[in-house]
């Protein structure tokens, strides 16, 4: 039985896995279908603390896994969970003909786009056209030429500047956001 075990593999993911590899849990990432998540399609990511100049979006994912893999995280590349069975002692996830049981589980298999549909969507995809949970990571519309649409998935009222992002992607996006699932208390959760 494993410790922890990861599903997702952007940033909520990659930070869980640097903090509990840290504290010697051996986590196993098993990072989907896309690994690096969303952040590996942005060119440029200019709202990530610490890069005050920007950094690639899948550079920034290979730091992250780079890191986490430094204290000992292991990874799993485009492993998909078909099921997640909730218990005690343990949860149960099944990927292909496996099933790996752990102590904790922590889902950030983040989410997708929200498409429109509309005509020249598609082709104006990162030419004006941008997908956003919030307004403040699409690019400033002044960078570009002539704005076209921002199709953002969250209510104005999400985005209060008293709340952190942590929170207000915990407390309004739990399916793009950061869940723990511990079966037994860790003692570096409370």
């Amino acid at each position: 039985m494993r410790n922890a075990v990861i599903l997702g593999s952007g940033c909520a993911g990659w930070t869980a896995a640097l903090y509990l590899a840290r504290a010697n849990l051996k986590p196993l990432v098993l990072t989907g279908a896309q690994t690096g998540g969303l952040l590996t399609t942005t060119s440029i990511v200019e709202n990530f603390p610490g890069f005050p100049q920007g950094v690639d979006g899948t550079a920034l994912m290979s730091q992250m896994m780079e890191q986490a893999q430094k204290f000992g995280a292991e990874v799993e590349f485009g492993v998909v969970a078909d099921e997640v069975i909730f218990g005690k002692p343990a949860h149960k996830i099944r990927a292909g003909n496996r099933t790996i049981e752990t102590k904790t589980l922590i889902i950030s298999t983040g989410a997708g786009h929200r498409h429109l549909d509309v005509p020249g969507e598609t082709e104006l995809e990162t030419k004006g056209v941008t997908y956003c949970a919030a307004p403040l990571c699409r690019p400033p519309l002044e960078s570009l030429n002539e704005p076209i649409a921002t199709a953002c998935a969250q209510p104005p009222a999400v985005f209060s500047p008293t709340l952190s992002v942590a929170s207000t992607t915990f407390a309004t996006a739990p399916s793009a956001g950061l869940l723990f699932y511990p079966s037994q208390p860790l003692s570096f959760i409370l």
